[in-house]
C-alpha cells in the first residue's frame, strides 16, 4: 500500500512539473499578432531604402554600378582563394600520408599516393583556371556594360535621343484587280 501511495505522489509531482514547464514554454513564444506586426514593420523599414536607389543612367547610378563591379570582383577573387585553400588542405593531407608511407617503406602505397596528389593538383589547376577565366569574362562584360551606359548617358546629355532603328518600309500596294468578264 505504501508503494502505491509513493508511486501516486511521484506521478503527481512529475505531471505538475510537466504542466508548469509547458506553460513557461508557451509564454516565451511570440504570438502570431506580434510576428505579423514585426514583419510589417520590417517591410516598411526596407521599402524607403529601395525607393532611394539611384537610377542607372545618372552619375550616382554609374558610381553604384562601379562599386557593384568592384564588389563582385572581390567576391570572385575570394572564391578563387577559398577554392585554392580547400585544395591545398586536401593535398597537404595526402602529402602527410605519403610521408608516413615512405617512412614505413611502403613503395606501392607511396606511388599510389603520389598519383592521387598529382591528380588532385591537376584538378585544382583546371578548376582554378576555369574559375579565373569566368572571372575575366564577367569583368569584361561589366566593363562593356559600363561603357555602354556612359555612351547612352552622353547621348542623353547632348539632347539627342539614341538612334532608333529605321522603321521598316511597307511594301507598295498591289494594283486593284479588275473584275473578270465572262
Amino acid at each position: 500500500m505504501k508503494k502505491w501511495i509513493a508511486l501516486l505522489a511521484v506521478v503527481a509531482i512529475v505531471g505538475s512539473s510537466v504542466v508548469v514547464f509547458a506553460q513557461d514554454a508557451t509564454k516565451d513564444q511570440p504570438r502570431k499578432e506580434d510576428q505579423r506586426t514585426r514583419a510589417r514593420e520590417t517591410r516598411a523599414a526596407t521599402a524607403p531604402a529601395a525607393a532611394t536607389k539611384p537610377a542607372p543612367g545618372t552619375e550616382a547610378g554609374r558610381m553604384d554600378m562601379s562599386s557593384m563591379m568592384e564588389t563582385r570582383a572581390k567576391q570572385m577573387e575570394a572564391e578563387v582563394a577559398k577554392k585554392k585553400a580547400e585544395y591545398q588542405v586536401q593535398i597537404d593531407q595526402w602529402k602527410a600520408i605519403l610521408k608516413l608511407a615512405e617512412e614505413e617503406k611502403a613503395a606501392k602505397t607511396a606511388d599510389a599516393i603520389k598519383k592521387v596528389i598529382a591528380t588532385k593538383e591537376a584538378e585544382m589547376n583546371k578548376d582554378i583556371q576555369a574559375q579565373e577565366e569566368r572571372m575575366k569574362q564577367t569583368q569584361e562584360q561589366m566593363k562593356k556594360r559600363m561603357e555602354d551606359m556612359k555612351k547612352r548617358q552622353e547621348t542623353m546629355k547632348e539632347g539627342s535621343k539614341p538612334a532608333a532603328p529605321a522603321a521598316p518600309v511597307a511594301p507598295a500596294p498591289k494594283p486593284a484587280e479588275k473584275p473578270k468578264e465572262k
